[in-house]
């Protein structure tokens, strides 16, 4: 200190004592060197960090230890930072040992563990350890007895930790993080005036999580019962004041009790013990060894296949054998008698496959009556206690797959349990199933008792089960279950689910292959062929139209479509012939005109009459028929003589109707509902005459009339018998085509013609505009030279720039800084052609000279 009054504290540090990078902190007549950390291997170390470490280039430090040096009283030494499972000075003792098998290890800590107190502090116990396991609940260790206790577990993969002193309790869970996982996993419970539960995760603030609870201040000592510690589980009835309640199967390293190494070489091991030194560790799942999907759970020392019904065994390889009824459409049924009652409550599961909706699946009856009845009707399971009141199960189950039902009955309630979800389907009146009741499946002995439930039941049941009891058809070798149920009597009943032999009908024609699926059949037919039967014929496999036209299959024939052009003079005219049975309700036109006025489809028969036009270059809809006077018509607002190709499609919105609105759409727009009312079409049907392109130039597409095609094609004979016929014997120019305006390549200057039917327009390249690309488009107009002059070119401009300026837009001042003369050390400053000096002090002049 100095000063007057010596209140000034002399910086120690102020000249500096620390030496390598060292950080100095001062203090009263003193100060400390924090050294910098290692530097090309050199440790810095000694009061002033001026010492080089050397205790460390030499040194027993075993197992991938931390070597770290020391220097004490101007010697060098170190010590060894231990890789976890190694202990001592040299870190040469492994601290892992492991459970293979749930026990437990007792140890009786000595009485002079309290002298530690002084060391410890204010600390009355303490356990850490490290652990590793895929067990969810296991105990790791427990000190004290059945009053007096502190113990640490795992319970639902969470750990949890147990203190009773004084008869008091206090619970630690750390929830929300699974330590079950077969990791490695730093934990530690300490107890003085809290109890706390530490475990190191990456999860956690600071790598460090926390659990504590306040522990009323007691004894300076640890309880006497403390000094019994278990290791690895406990005995009864100890264990019975945990949670998991069983020892623990896994790795243990780093054990220490009160700060005091527990290590396997002091431990017993051989037969007798449940400890082996060292952590051997299989990991069981990687070969997945579970088959049919099941789910292998890692027991440590072995694993466990969760195997999907219907699979079974140690590694789901056995299938509960299914049982077919009904094959080849025989009479079957399966019954016995219950061994045990059900009881109120009672499960009833099985897999059923089948395609006949209706049919008797399970009965269970006393001497009189039925008690409970599940059976199909209309491909839905229904499930009965008394005729007054059925339950219905959602799905569908008679589609030919396998489906699994999964019923509950709980106080007269039933459920369905469908993929993890509950599904209530109702109440029924309860009425208990007692041993000595018969149980019939699939139909019973008398064909009278089976019809009320629709008939026997045809198809596939496998793996049925009655609460934990298992019903088993047929003997099983090499392979037994338990709790099964034998069958006492059945009939006709095959082992596997089997298939009827469904070609033996030889269902498919014309030359179709039959293959057989499950209880079905498919016809693989040829390639002009279709249908479940190969009934229907492709008309065009067989490519029966001509050239220039398309081949479109239609029911039972074919049309072969093109368009066509029509001149204003060549009117074409179809009637229908007299099979058409299906009613008219809908037309659609495709066409492109230049046509300002055109009828493009007119027929009249008596009052009734259709006509599709343009009109001042728009369209023009309107239809008088049925007993409607009103009739429909639809404008179009925007132009349709555009040469383009348009569609109009106008459909009835009541089909059935005697009279209804139409509909109306052009060119995939929404549909737009037409004023008025009319009826259908089917006045077409009365040999009325259907005119189209009258007056009219351009091209058609494709015309339907209630889904009929109208073909522009030269007269062919069609097969099917709804057709609308050319009544007019004149050829039609098939294809669409107009003047060939673009022969002449009017486009100029590379631009490309686009053929607009009897027009045409000009996609022109960059720099050109005008209907014919003739004009260069002035790239000067926009401005685009900043400081210069524009020039321009064809699709593009040149600036030529003022002076000073450079750029494509001379928009960059030259920098005339770059070769300045400025003298002096004075500042360049940057004009336009040319530049300033900024002088610095005592100097002037233009160039600072």
């Amino acid at each position: 200190f100095a000063g007057v009054e010596c209140a000034v504290n002399i910086n120690e540090c102020e000249e500096g004592p620390c030496k390598n990078g060292a950080v100095c902190e001062d203090g009263i007549a003193d100060y400390i060197c924090h050294c910098a950390p290692s530097q090309d291997g050199i440790i810095w170390g000694g009061k002033n960090c001026s010492v080089k470490l050397t205790g460390c280039q030499t040194h027993d430090c075993q197992n991938e230890a931390l070597c770290i040096p020391t220097y004490q009283a101007e010697s060098h030494g170190h010590l060894c930072q231990c890789q976890p499972g190694f202990y001592d000075a040299t870190c040469s003792t492994p601290t892992t040992f492991s459970f293979a098998s749930r026990g437990y290890l007792l140890i009786e800590l000595p009485m002079n563990n309290q002298s530690r107190r002084d060391v410890a502090g204010d600390q009355l116990a303490s356990v850490s350890l490290r652990f590793r396991t895929t067990l969810p609940s296991a105990i790791l260790f427990y000190r004290g007895h059945e009053a007096e206790y502190l113990f640490l577990e795992l319970f639902d993969g969470i750990l949890h930790a147990g203190l009773k002193r004084e008869d008091v309790g206090y619970t630690l869970l750390l929830e929300g993080l699974r330590v079950d996982d077969g990791q490695w996993h730093k934990v530690e419970v300490v107890l003085h005036s809290t109890v706390q539960l530490k475990l190191w995760h990456d999860s956690c603030d600071a790598g460090v999580c926390l659990q504590s609870s306040p522990v009323p201040h007691g004894t300076a000592l640890i309880p006497h019962a403390f000094l019994n510690m278990y290791v690895g589980g406990a005995e009864d009835p100890m264990a019975n004041n945990t949670r998991s309640q069983q020892g623990f199967v896994g790795c243990l390293e780093d054990f220490q009790v009160d700060a005091e190494a527990v290590l396997p070489v002091d431990l017993p091991v051989g037969e007798s013990s449940p400890v082996k030194r060292g952590c051997d560790r299989t990991e069981w799942c990687l070969s997945q060894p579970c088959f049919h999907g099941g789910l292998c759970v890692d027991l440590w020392a072995t694993f466990r296949c969760d195997c999907p019904r219907p699979y079974g065994g140690p590694a789901c390889s056995y299938e509960r054998p299914a049982a077919t009824f009904g094959l080849e459409n025989s009479t079957s049924f399966a019954s016995f008698t219950l061994s045990d009652s059900l009881g109120p409550n009672f499960n009833i599961s099985f897999f059923i496959r089948s395609r006949k909706p209706d049919g008797l699946l399970l009965q269970v009856s006393n001497e009189t009556d039925p008690c409970l009845t599940i059976y199909l009707k209309n491909g839905k399971l229904k499930i009965e206690m008394v005729s007054t009141d059925t339950v219905t199960f959602p799905e569908n189950l008679v589609d030919g797959r396998r489906h699994l039902v999964a019923l509950s009955f709980q106080g007269g309630i039933v459920g369905a349990h469908q993929s993890d979800t509950y599904l209530e389907l109702g109440q029924l009146i309860a009425r208990p199933l007692l041993a000595g009741y018969e149980v019939y499946i699939g139909g019973h002995p008398n064909p009278d008792s089976t019809d009320m439930w629709g008939g026997y039941f045809k198809g596939c049941l496998q793996d049925i089960q009655l609460n934990s009891h298992q019903i088993q058809f047929f003997q099983v070798e090499n392979y037994s279950l338990p709790q099964e149920l034998n069958r006492t009597q059945n009939g006709n009943l095959v082992n596997g689910c089997i298939s009827d032999n469904t070609c033996k009908s030889e269902p498919c024609q014309n030359g179709g292959r039959c293959i057989v699926t499950w209880n079905d059949f498919h016809c693989s037919c040829p390639a002009n062929f279709t249908g479940k039967f190969c009934e229907e014929r492709v008309w065009c496999e067989s490519d029966p139209c001509p050239e220039a036209t398309t081949c479109i299959d239609v029911l039972a024939g074919y049309v072969c479509l093109a368009n066509a052009t029509f001149n204003s003079y060549a009117a074409i005219e179809f009637t229908t012939n007299t099979s058409v049975t299906r009613t008219l309700s809908s037309l659609q036109v495709d066409f492109r005109t230049r046509d300002e006025d055109a009828v493009l489809l007119r027929a009249v028969e008596e009052v009734d009459s259709l006509q599709i036009a343009i009109k001042n270059s728009s369209l023009f809809v309107d239809i008088r028929s049925g007993n409607s006077i009103e009739g429909v018509s639809f404008l179009s607002q925007k132009s349709v003589t555009d040469g383009a190709w348009h569609t109009i499609s106008v459909s009835m919105e009541e089909p059935s109707a005697l009279s209804s609105r139409w509909l109306a759409r052009l060119d995939g727009s929404v549909n737009m509902t037409l004023q008025g009312n009319a009826g259908n079409l089917d006045f077409l049907k009365n040999d009325a005459l259907i005119v189209l392109a009258e007056n009219f130039t351009g091209c058609l597409g494709q015309v339907k009339i209630g889904g009929i095609y109208l073909p522009f094609t030269a007269q062919l004979s069609y097969p099917q018998p709804e057709q609308f016929q050319q009544s007019s014997r004149r050829a039609v120019q098939l294809g669409c085509t107009g003047a060939d305006v673009c022969a002449s390549s009017p486009c100029l200057n590379a631009g490309t013609c686009e053929d607009l039917f009897n027009s045409f327009s000009c996609a022109c390249g960059a720099g050109w505009g005008g209907l014919l690309c003739e004009l260069n488009i002035d790239d000067c107009q926009s401005s685009p030279c900043v400081h210069g002059d524009c020039v321009d070119a064809v699709a593009d401009f040149q600036c030529e720039c003022f002076r000073g300026f450079i750029g494509k837009k001379c928009d960059i001042n030259v920098d005339d800084c770059v070769r300045h003369q400025c003298l002096n050390g004075a500042t360049c400053i940057d004009g336009v052609y040319g530049y300033s000096c900024k002088c610095p002090p005592q100097y002037s002049g233009p160039r600072c000279e």
